[in-house]
């Protein structure tokens, strides 16, 4: 049955997956935006064919495999994608009257300072190019100050290429110092009800990384053959497509 993002398939996963999301202990996963991993995860199982899933159901009892992680899969991408819709919403009107408007400006010009600095710098690199396209994704303060954190990891990965750029100048500097500010808004105003929903998800998260491993194992094996096999990559990976 086809991945359904929506609060009634978020519901019937809840419940689904109580048990252990109770027995598991909450993850991260940094620089992974978890609404469009969710979206992307739901489409890339939703593609599977019957005939393909019955090739891994095949495999449900060898070496340990046990062919209900589909199904978990499903349930947890379905809450993720609630749970981190929910954030989202929380976050923005939280964040909106927590971090002053003159930093944010400050920040999403560096941001943009940076942009054209590393992409006519870096363009031509595709491992470089991929990581700028990522970042590109990002929405809200966290991701604004964390874009800005990735954004100086590159330029400083690439210091030789950027070495002399006029625009750059003290650009890493300014943003590693700007980031740093917005967190420390951002965690001056933490309150209970968006540390609940940063456990949860962390949870969802975490059940969902389990089980998604020995999928994607079972997976690349049943399909190696097919060109389906090869698109079972990490959970980051398929975030960022």
């Amino acid at each position: 049955m086809p991945i359904q993002l929506t609060p009634e398939a978020a519901a019937a996963a809840r419940e689904a997956l109580t048990a252990a999301l109770t027995a598991t202990d909450p993850i991260r996963m940094t620089g992974t935006n978890a609404r469009t991993l969710a979206i992307n995860l739901a489409k890339q199982l939703n593609a599977l064919t019957d005939a393909e899933r019955a090739r891994v159901d095949a495999l449900d009892g060898q070496a340990g495999f046990d062919a209900d992680v589909l199904r978990t899969c499903a349930h947890a991408v379905a809450l993720l994608h609630a749970m981190a819709t929910e954030r989202q919403k929380a976050d923005a009107q939280a964040d909106d009257a927590k971090v002053p408007v003159g930093l944010i400006n400050n920040a999403v010009g560096q941001r943009a300072l940076l942009f054209k600095v590393l992409d006519y710098h870096l363009g031509a690199d595709v491992q470089a190019a991929a990581e700028l396209a990522s970042i590109r994704a990002g929405s809200g303060h966290v991701d604004l100050a964390t874009d800005l954190q990735r954004l100086a990891d590159l330029a400083e990965a690439h210091s030789d290429a950027l070495a002399g750029d006029r625009y750059l100048g003290d650009g890493v500097g300014q943003a590693r110092a700007l980031a740093k500010q917005i967190f420390g808004h951002l965690s001056a105003g933490d309150d209970d009800a968006r540390l609940r929903l940063q456990d949860e998800q962390g949870r969802v998260l975490a059940v969902l990384d389990a089980a998604y491993a020995e999928l994607a194992a079972a997976a690349r094996f049943a399909l190696r053959d097919a060109a389906v096999g090869a698109t079972f990559e990490s959970l980051r990976s398929i975030s960022r497509r």
